[in-house]
């Protein structure tokens, strides 16, 4: 039998910084940001979870749970808060840099703006954003990227992270695209690309519009268009061209949508199209997945598939965009 795991007594944002720490975050920002602490109070705990062998720095000054600090039992401890110590709870300075930073953010801001305006260094902007979000006065867009986009806590603003930011903007304004088509045009790797939509997704920013030769096709959802964080000067994706475009095709779509199902001979005799015409473009909607017999009778008629539905309503959308 394996040997009984080591049990440790922690303080909960000893505990929280070495969950942190075992979950893969290797650096301070990211550990702070994980365990709501202020960089102060992390870079100290790191010392002590460090001296207590529980974790350990590579040569790279990256921090790495050791053996005993992957295995070990935590049992957590209460420590009554100190007075003037910093944390969740701790007091705002009245005309301090913190202050006005939190005063400032009558709008999501983006890190360099905040440099800007208030006239310090980004290290400092870094450590003031991880101080207020630590007492819960300001939430983050992305928290791999903490200056990327700020807000008060308070505000209804939904924020994006940096891939999903990129995406966004990189959808095109009035087509459809594909996955790979968005990881292209935003030079991002496609699995990175994927989640970034799948998160959109659920933000209802993005929506699903069918299937194009198999894959899954996106558009903007009328949120995505307005949405602050959509940059105009983005380079968009490409678009994915239909498949089918001709007028004809259209029309003869159009008829089996609003008939629901019909024979080839009711199609001609509808639409104007010469026999042979008709039988040869039946035959090349059918390769094309779009339209398929109801049966397997010769003279059965034929209607839309899914994808000629989705087909259709692209083509009318595109028109009259």
């Amino acid at each position: 039998m394996p040997p009984a795991a080591e049990t440790v007594q922690l303080t909960a944002s000893e505990s929280a910084c070495l969950d942190a720490v075992k979950d893969g975050l290797d650096q301070k920002t990211k550990i702070a940001i994980e365990a709501a602490q202020d960089l102060k109070t992390v870079a100290k705990i790191l010392k002590r979870l460090g001296s207590a062998r529980l974790i350990e720095q590579d040569g790279r000054g990256r921090w790495r749970p050791t053996e005993d600090g992957r295995c070990c039992a935590v049992t957590v401890v209460p420590v009554p808060e100190r007075r003037g110590q910093g944390g969740a709870h701790g007091r705002l300075v009245p005309g301090s840099t913190a202050e006005r930073l939190l005063n400032m953010l009558a709008r999501p801001m983006r890190g360099a703006e905040l440099v800007e305006c208030l006239g310090v260094t980004p290290q400092r902007i870094r450590q003031l954003v991880v101080r207020l979000h630590a007492q819960g006065r300001v939430k983050l867009g992305d928290r791999a990227n903490i200056l990327h986009i700020v807000a008060r806590s308070d505000d209804p603003s939904l924020l994006l992270g940096q891939d999903e930011e990129r995406i966004l903007s990189a959808l095109p304004d009035d087509d459809v695209t594909t996955v790979p088509r968005l990881a292209a045009g935003s030079r991002m790797e496609s699995a990175r690309t994927r989640k970034a939509v799948d998160l959109l997704l659920d933000k209802g920013l993005v929506e699903e519009a069918g299937s194009n030769k198999g894959r899954t096709v996106y558009r903007l959802a009328a949120a995505g268009q307005s949405h602050f964080q959509r940059l105009a000067s983005a380079r968009r994706a490409e678009p994915v061209p239909l498949i089918v475009q001709s007028d004809r095709v259209r029309n003869v779509l159009s008829y089996l949508a609003e008939q629901g199902e019909a024979r080839i001979r009711d199609a001609r005799t509808a639409l104007g199209i010469p026999q042979r015409s008709m039988n040869a473009l039946m035959q090349y909607l059918k390769r094309k997945g779009l339209v398929r017999k109801t049966d397997q009778e010769l003279s059965a008629p034929y209607g839309l598939t899914p994808e000629g539905y989705d087909i259709l309503q692209e083509m009318f959308r595109r028109d009259h965009r």
